[in-house]
């Protein structure tokens, strides 16, 4: 899995324009490696995706959207998938620019709750660049919600 998910990366990254037909496949093989148990795969898998992004159609970018969402909405979820998908929100964001401020006003809240997790300091990471890459992406969709971010990270300092 691991130099599978770096090949199709690498792939896209490079001709990913040329191989439209097979983004929905690409995308269908990339996400159940967002769960794999080796961080290695996980992060490889988050570029992959990054990449796809870049030339994916906006109907397979909403689908990809609504996988992290539906994943980030359930209670049960473990922190590491927790924090996986956060960290692809993440890169996703910076990579589809503003593509995202469309899904902003579903995905913001999620990543402001994980945010204000207070025993996990790598997910507080992941969801500060999150934010980070919501503000800089999407500057203009993000603005209605920037007091509720500053009011919350000024109350954690």
């Amino acid at each position: 899995p691991l130099f599978r998910s770096e090949i199709l990366g690498d792939l896209l990254a490079k001709f990913g324009g040329l191989l439209h037909s097979f983004h929905a496949t690409v995308q269908g093989a990339l996400l159940p490696q967002l769960t794999n148990g080796r961080m290695a795969v996980r992060k490889r898998a988050i570029i992959a995706l990054s990449h796809l992004v870049h030339s994916s159609s906006a109907q397979l970018f909403s689908e990809l959207v609504d996988h992290l969402l539906e994943t980030l909405t359930r209670q049960e979820s473990q922190r590491s998938t927790v924090r996986t998908y956060i960290q692809c929100v993440a890169s996703i964001s910076r990579a589809a620019g503003h593509r995202m401020g469309k899904y902003l006003e579903n995905v913001f809240p999620h990543v402001v709750k994980y945010c204000s997790e207070e025993e996990d300091d790598e997910l507080r990471e992941h969801c500060l660049h999150a934010l980070e890459a919501f503000v800089s992406r999407c500057p203009k969709e993000v603005t209605p919600y920037i007091p509720k971010v500053t009011r919350s990270k000024r109350n954690e300092l």
